[in-house]
């Protein structure tokens, strides 16, 4: 493929995932000058399951400032990343898996740009770690949900009742993803056909998310038509962690918690409820949920 065509084929991957005109133009700044072929002894291990791990850390190390931060907030990465991902384009060809859900799979790009300026009010791309599922082809979105192929470690697998290494369909949920009863149905039906029809060699029994869209405390918080709700009512959760302020950025757009709690925003009934909880000495947990396939 010749430097014109990955250019043009970057670019309308870019436009076709809805990435705004200037992450575009700066992502294309690398390609045009070549500088992401500095990461092209890693490409290849990129696109496996078993390597994508080490392959998106050593990517990710070749931008990296020596005190750890990322230069020129991760575009070089991303543009590398956005390069292979022609290539994992062909897997989807070679599968016979519709375009459509390759460029659907691939908007996690736009997810990782738009919640990085959510959090910053500036593009940024810190996201090679979750990415690389989808680059390497363990994670697609079909309809509102995202399915990754994976298998339990030790820890997950002993929380469940299940076994090590068991595999199954981990759910994903883009931020601000519909998920309505409808919507939420149809992304099962969907995995339920797409899995056994591309990848007939991957059996599993159960559909397993882990988020703290599951913490049963919701339950106290929100009222009984609230989508979260529905969403919960599907899974039997087997696991739940109370520490750690993760669901700041999910809820409040936050990266941190802050020191008072009292200036939280209130601009949705989620919102209201958990800054009410809060204050209230409360905390949103983490956690683990099954649900048959």
């Amino acid at each position: 493929m010749s430097h014109n065509d990955i250019c043009a084929q970057v670019y309308d991957l870019c436009a076709r995932i809805g990435l705004h005109e200037d992450v575009i133009r700066l992502v294309l700044s690398y390609i045009d000058n070549g500088e992401y072929m500095i990461a092209e002894q890693h490409f290849n291990r990129l696109l496996s399951r078993e390597s994508s791990k080490e392959s998106a850390e050593a990517i990710t190390n070749l931008w990296r400032n020596a005190n750890g931060t990322l230069k020129d907030s991760g575009f070089g990465i991303m543009a590398a990343f956005l390069a292979v991902a022609l290539h994992t384009r062909e897997k989807y060809n070679k599968r016979g898996i519709e375009i459509d859900i390759f460029y659907h799979t691939m908007s996690c790009f736009k997810e990782a740009m738009d919640e990085a300026y959510a959090l910053d009010g500036a593009w940024s791309f810190d996201g090679a770690d979750w990415c690389r599922h989808h680059i390497a082809g363990d994670l697609y979105r079909l309809g509102t949900l995202e399915f990754e192929m994976a298998y339990l470690d030790q820890r997950n697998a002993g929380a469940c009742g299940l076994k090590e290494g068991e595999p199954v369909l981990s759910v994903h949920i883009q931020t601000g993803s519909d998920i309505s009863r409808h919507a939420v149905d149809e992304s099962y039906r969907l995995a339920r056909e797409f899995f056994p029809k591309y990848f007939p060699d991957f059996v599993c029994k159960w559909f397993y998310c882990s988020t703290w869209l599951l913490d049963p405390v919701l339950k106290e918080l929100l009222p009984e038509w609230s989508r979260i709700l529905d969403f919960q009512s599907d899974y039997d959760v087997a696991f739940i962690i109370k520490e750690g302020d993760w669901y700041f950025p999910r809820i409040f757009n936050m990266k941190n918690k802050p020191a008072d709690c009292e200036n939280l925003p209130e601009n949705t009934s989620l919102r209201r409820a958990v800054k009410h909880h809060i204050l209230q000495g409360g905390t949103i947990g983490w956690a683990l949920g099954l649900m048959n396939i």
